[in-house]
């Protein structure tokens, strides 16, 4: 638990140290990572800096923080339960249209028309949120200079997927443009995150809009 010699366990000169911020307001923590163990590869001393016990820590918790934010990230952040899933509300330019899964899992539109909707259209909407993937993390709490920059101060479409009238999920999405694929910034559940994908969304709306209003 005490020793004068740090340097045998790499102690005194650490490979990396790791500043922890507690909630709460708990003081801040900060962990010294040292040698590898002689017998065991994936093992690395290390000791929190004001406390004398040393003790093990498996080195792949530190490869991990060492990746980029985005690899950390769930990839699909708008993931939800589709059997749940019972209404839609698509918000574009117009009037929002809502539409309702009934007893036999079909769907319909309830407004602005009265319709029946194909399955893959509901598919299409589904695509573009349940399995929707990041391709990168834009801002960090963004500032209302970023969502203007970007068009989700006043999103083109706004998606939002429920159980009866509790929200299971909501994606705004905003300016989109093209590189070898369609890029749309988006934001999930009110996160204070801008995101990237290059989902088709445009387009997969825009086929859903024609199914609804087409004679």
């Amino acid at each position: 638990e005490k020793t004068d010699d740090l340097s045998q366990y790499g102690l005194d000169d650490p490979s990396f140290i790791i500043t922890l911020t507690m909630q709460l307001g708990m003081p801040t923590k900060i962990l010294l990572i040292g040698n590898q163990l002689p017998d065991k590869k994936n093992m690395h001393y290390a000791k929190q800096f004001d406390k004398d016990l040393i003790f093990a820590l498996e080195f792949s918790l530190i490869k991990v923080l060492e990746r980029d934010a985005i690899w950390l990230l769930d990839k699909q952040p708008a993931r939800f339960n589709r059997e749940m899933a019972n209404k839609i509300v698509l918000e574009t330019t117009g009037e929002p249209i809502e539409f309702h899964k009934d007893a036999t899992e079909n769907w319909n539109v309830v407004s602005p028309i009265d319709k029946n909707v194909s399955r893959e259209s509901i598919n299409l909407l589904y695509n573009i949120s349940c399995f929707m993937v990041v391709r990168e993390i834009v801002t960090y709490e963004p500032e209302p200079g970023n969502y203007i920059e970007v068009g989700l101060d006043k999103p083109k479409i706004k998606l939002s997927i429920y159980f009866n009238d509790s929200l299971l999920s909501k994606v705004l999405y905003g300016n989109s443009f093209m590189t070898d694929n369609e890029n749309t910034y988006i934001r999930i559940n009110d996160l204070p995150v801008i995101f990237l994908t290059d989902a088709k969304i445009n387009s997969n709306v825009n086929n859903v809009l024609k199914e609804i209003f087409s004679e």
